[in-house]
């Protein structure tokens, strides 16, 4: 039976578990299947274990879930997400956590600055 999760087409790996640039984003996640089999790879990422009773044996369901073999308990790689039931592709929410993530980034070096800008700035000119 085929298992979920253990990595193929993620192009994310343990040394680089996201995209670091915009592009990269936009390549990664250019379709609904490549965001599922994203959120596959970071909930199994050593194949899919069931949450109800750990077997690893598992088949997709037409609905896209994931069936377990043992015990007959169906998965999905967005349970315990903000995804979970929405209507929204999740290309969207990828989308939307992209824009959230870069805008916190932004707004804690803007911080930074206001705090400490002489150590910011020592810090910029030692790199």
């Amino acid at each position: 039976m085929p298992t979920a999760g253990s990595g193929q087409g993620v192009k994310a790996t343990a040394k680089k578990p996201f995209p670091k640039t915009f592009e990269e984003f936009l390549e990664w996640f250019s379709t609904e299947e490549d965001c599922k089999k994203y959120l596959e790879w970071i909930r199994w990422p050593d194949g899919f274990v069931c949450p109800g009773c750990g077997a690893m044996s598992a088949w997709h369901t037409d609905r896209g879930l994931w069936h377990c073999q043992e015990c007959q308990r169906q998965s999905s790689p967005t349970a315990g997400t903000v995804c979970e039931d929405s209507r929204e592709p999740l290309r969207l929410w990828f989308h939307v956590m992209w824009v959230l993530s870069s805008l916190c980034f932004l707004m804690a070096i803007f911080i930074s600055r206001m705090i400490s800008p002489v150590t910011v700035s020592k810090m910029s000119s030692d790199n």
